[in-house]
């Protein structure tokens, strides 16, 4: 992606590209987070990824324990796999007369990723066909709202309509899902109900730890920024991780060879994350005179854009060639392979482990759906072309494939 596509919003504050100070920058405390983007305040206002200091300790620590091995695991086991599964076969009813099957990745993608979402956040009924298409109808114009600020349509139109999307959400999963939590708390209660059947999931650590100085929409904040993070930024990842690697592919045939070698799969993994971020860049404010380790000095209250397309591709960290997919690039011990990609420090993404494995880890989900792909011998259709979303952000839209092996 091209600097001038960088959003507007950081035009007036100073651009940070270095790997080794966007990191640190990250992991320092003195910089605060949230708290700038104003547009998008009945989306994410307030929520973990707005949050600083003792707030955002508490909040953080409450919602880790949904990313903990064992549920890693249940996710794995009790959703992905069966999600994967289903929207492969599902896609089966695209069969052309030659044989393939024709489907669109984008859709494919956020399905797989929207039903581990709701088993995070404890939205009930996302098992038929009609509840995903009605959630999945609320997601796309929840997402566009919720990361505004990168859309080329009328901002205006962008929060209205997810507004409106937000409201259906409620009404059909957020509020049944967040009743019968109550209902099953109310029960714990009276000794009706033991701890182990209390689902473990967002929607319950909310009720379980509600605060005063919450207000009434924050629960349904919070649950939104789960969704997008899970939806939006995941799936995109599983459609340039394809499209990359069939790019790759064209250039370097002899790593078809490779296409089961875990390693190889990994680093194309890694690369994809590294090369196509979602989050292009965050603000920072220095809540004091900073000095970094570089000696670049930064002022009390400047605001700092952090501009990790450029950050993940410093030719000091990641090679000379580092603006180019390379699945066999070796990185230094020091630095994930897939650079900034999850963030760093007391805002690193929760949910990364759920994505890709930290080192020497699980395959995740990424890699699993990367993997169920290829074993369907995905390919791009060459009949119809790929379309990405109307925003800053490189996103696909649609993204049709032929499966070509099923």
């Amino acid at each position: 992606m091209s600097q001038q596509r960088l959003c507007t919003y950081l035009a007036d504050k100073l651009r940070i590209t270095s790997f080794v100070e966007v990191d640190e920058i990250l992991r320092n405390p003195d910089f605060a987070a949230g708290r700038t983007e104003m547009e998008s305040l009945p989306f994410r206002g307030r929520t973990l990824l707005e949050l600083d200091g003792e707030e955002h300790r508490d909040r953080r620590k409450l919602e880790t324990s949904l990313f903990g091995k064992t549920m890693l695991d249940r996710y794995e086991s009790e959703v992905l796999a069966p999600a994967i599964e289903r929207c492969l076969r599902d896609a089966d009813a695209g069969r052309g007369p030659n044989g393939y099957v024709r489907a669109d990745l984008a859709r494919l993608s956020h399905t797989m990723f929207l039903q581990i979402a709701a088993a995070v956040i404890g939205l009930d009924g996302v098992d038929t066909p009609e509840r995903t298409e009605l959630l999945e109808q609320c997601m796309y114009a929840l997402n566009a709202a919720f990361d505004v600020k990168y859309s080329t349509r009328d901002h205006g139109e962008v929060i209205r309509e997810g507004l409106t999307a937000k409201g259906s959400f409620v009404e059909h999963f957020y509020r049944p899902s967040m009743q019968r939590r109550e209902s099953l708390l109310a029960g714990f209660a009276k000794g009706e109900i033991a701890e182990g059947e209390l689902p473990a999931d967002l929607l319950m650590i909310m009720l379980r730890h509600h605060r005063d100085d919450w207000d009434a929409d924050l629960p349904v904040r919070e649950t939104l920024l789960y969704l997008a993070g899970a939806t939006d930024t995941t799936s995109n990842a599983v459609n340039h991780s394809v499209a990359e690697l069939l790019k790759w592919l064209i250039g370097q045939p002899d790593d078809r060879a490779h296409l089961y070698d875990r390693v190889f799969l990994r680093g194309v993994c890694n690369e994809t994350l590294r090369l196509k971020l979602n989050v292009t860049a965050l603000v920072r404010r220095a809540t004091r005179d900073i000095a970094l380790s570089t000696g670049r000095v930064i002022s009390s209250n400047q605001f700092v854009a952090l501009d990790f397309i450029q950050a993940n591709r410093d030719r000091n960290i990641f090679g000379d060639d580092a603006d180019r997919f390379n699945p066999w690039r070796k990185v230094p011990s020091n630095v994930r392979p897939y650079g900034l990609a999850f963030g760093a420090g007391r805002h690193l993404c929760m949910g990364f482990p759920l994505v890709t494995p930290v080192t020497g880890g699980a395959d995740r989900a990424l890699f699993k759906i990367l993997q169920a792909l290829l074993e369907s011998g995905v390919e791009l259709d060459p009949e119809r072309p790929p379309r990405f979303a109307p925003t800053a952000e490189e996103v696909y839209e649609s993204l049709p494939i032929l499966l070509t092996a099923r």
